[in-house]
């Protein structure tokens, strides 16, 4: 900071804080869509010391959740059909199975597992979501709003004490 309160923010540091806090934005975002699609079909995430194992059309679901969740939140003016077909073609392609797998190994690495609920996944809640993304790429939308995902964190107040980390350097 010079005598008149000027900050040059190309620094290193400030380089590293302003990342961190971008990174840990984009990824709160996925991972609440992770954590808010495996609830709607019976999984929840835990401090245990398993995983237990989600079968390939659950992990299919999740990677798709995640992928439209990074899509509305990279580009927010895109459609919604183009928000859907990016998902369905990182599905396909394999991106967003790996993104996940990434995800789930971070998480473990934390501590944090996913858990299936005594009753089981409920394939019937994930078919009505799958139908519910459908319908809702076919609905013809022009733009979007931010996602639900985003909204909930778009306030840099609900990262408190990230923030008061980034502050601290």
């Amino acid at each position: 900071m010079d005598d008149v309160g000027h900050v040059l923010i190309s620094t290193m540091p400030m380089a590293d804080r302003v990342s961190r806090y971008l990174q840990a934005r984009y990824f709160a975002v996925q991972l609440t869509a992770l954590e808010e699609a495996a609830a709607g079909i019976g999984c929840l995430f835990a401090l245990q010391a398993h995983a237990d194992d989600l079968p390939e059309d659950a992990r299919e679901h999740l990677a798709f959740a995640v992928a439209l969740a990074r899509e509305r939140y990279l580009a927010p003016n895109s459609t919604v059909q183009a928000c859907h077909a990016y998902a369905s073609d990182r599905v396909a392609d394999g991106y967003a199975d790996a993104l996940l797998r990434d995800m789930l190994a971070a998480l473990e690495a934390l501590g944090v597992r996913p858990q299936v609920q005594p009753h089981g996944i409920d394939h019937r809640a994930m078919q009505q979501r799958q139908r519910a993304w459908k319908a809702e790429a076919a609905s013809g939308m022009d733009a979007m709003s931010l996602s639900p995902v985003q909204e909930r964190i778009e306030r840099p107040e609900d990262f408190p004490a990230f923030l008061e980390d980034v502050q601290k350097g």
